[in-house]
């Protein structure tokens, strides 16, 4: 199984100090960012930090993903369109709807594309949120 794969299955976020976690014998992502496997450690690029970030989002860790993602531009490793989409999906899920549409805005700075995925986290984020209009403005600046 791939360190990526690992950290995609990757369901707890340990608060104290922000290890994702796959199994209690393997820390995937230690506070300083490197991958740990069995054999040693493993480059730390987009595709790895994407991973961590989508494991924190689906375990509903919108702080613990926004720090990796915040951690990725201090490191110079690109964020993009997924990146982003993991980052403003895990502030959806946290009811985080202001976090949200700030990063959804960034991506454009930053020359990231958005995507229909991205639209959709925003929007959802805007309606747990209970800003329904925001909500619909994002909806009609995808159609």
């Amino acid at each position: 199984m791939s360190v990526h794969t690992m950290l995609q299955r990757s369901c707890h976020v340990n608060d104290t100090d922000m290890k994702c976690r796959f199994t209690p014998h393997c820390d995937v992502l230690t506070a300083r960012g490197d991958v740990l496997t069995a054999s040693g450690r493993v480059q730390r690029d987009t595709i790895t930090y994407n991973s961590a970030l989508s494991a924190c989002e689906k375990g509903e860790h919108w702080q613990q993903a926004l720090g990796i993602f915040e951690r990725m531009r201090g490191e110079y490793v690109q964020r993009n369109t997924i990146t982003y989409n993991a980052a403003i999906s895990a502030c959806e899920k946290g009811e985080q709807w202001q976090q949200a549409l700030e990063l959804f805005e960034r991506m454009l700075g930053e020359g990231v594309q958005r995507n229909t995925i991205t639209y959709s986290a925003a929007i959802r984020a805007c309606e747990k949120g209970g800003q329904l209009q925001q909500a619909l403005e994002l909806y009609e600046r995808l159609v």
